[in-house]
This record gives structure tokens, C-alpha cells and sequence, in this order.
């Protein structure tokens, strides 16, 4: 390579080094910038909850399979598919809060009070004779 060239590169590597010296900072700063804009505008979306099945449950929760099943609603079960067979899964996180809230009160139906009707005589029982 011949001088002159070598001393033009040198030149031009010594002018991008000083442009990017002055105004990498500010250029760094300005792409944080439009990065922090950016995730605050569409934030990123949450993770799917990892579904398990009944036999998971009931041993993360130290319960019986047979509880879950007969709880599944409660628990928040998923059901996968149509059939009358469909597996059913559960979120974890869905079980522990359901698990943790106070149970719902269910208060027992009242009596209902007596008719104050008249009085109806009843008919007599007749006796079988004994064989």
C-alpha cells in the first residue's frame, strides 16, 4: 500500500474514532431510552401458567388424588377437550390461592314453620290378626 493511502485510512480510522469518542455516550443513551419507551408501551406479556395434572397436585399440596378430583372446580380446574372423558389440569398458583382463601359459609336452610291449620282426624290402623 502506498503512503498516501495508508496515511488517508489512518486519517479516517482517527476521525471515526473521535465521532464515536464524542457521541457514543449520547447514542447509548438515547437507544436506552427508546427501549424504557417501548417495554412501557406494550409490556411484556405474562408468562401462560404451567398446567399439571391431578397426581401433581395432590402431592405438591400433600392431599389425595381423589380430593382433587372431587374438588376440581374449586381448585380451578382446566379441562382439555369436549368429551366426557376430558383430562383436567391445574395451575398451580390457582390452587395455592384457592386453597389458602377461607372457605365459603353456607348457612343451612331454615326450618320452615308448622301450617296452623285445622286439625285433621286421622283413620284408624287395623290390626292384621297374627297367623
Amino acid at each position: 500500500m502506498s503512503d498516501a493511502r495508508e496515511q488517508l485510512l489512518t486519517t479516517i480510522e482517527d476521525a471515526v474514532a473521535a465521532t464515536l469518542d464524542r457521541h457514543l455516550p449520547g447514542l447509548v443513551e438515547d437507544l436506552a431510552e427508546r427501549v424504557a419507551e417501548r417495554l412501557a408501551e406494550d409490556p411484556p406479556p405474562s408468562p401462560e401458567p404451567e398446567l399439571v395434572d391431578a397426581e401433581q397436585v395432590a402431592r405438591r399440596f400433600g392431599v389425595s388424588r381423589d380430593y382433587v378430583y372431587e374438588h376440581a372446580g374449586d381448585l380451578g380446574a382446566v379441562r382439555l377437550g369436549d368429551g366426557p372423558r376430558a383430562r383436567l389440569r391445574f395451575d398451580l398458583a390457582t390452587v395455592a390461592e384457592r386453597l389458602s382463601a377461607p372457605p365459603l359459609r353456607v348457612e343451612a336452610p331454615h326450618a320452615r314453620p308448622r301450617r296452623q291449620g285445622r286439625a285433621v282426624d286421622l283413620l284408624p290402623v287395623a290390626r292384621r290378626p297374627s297367623p
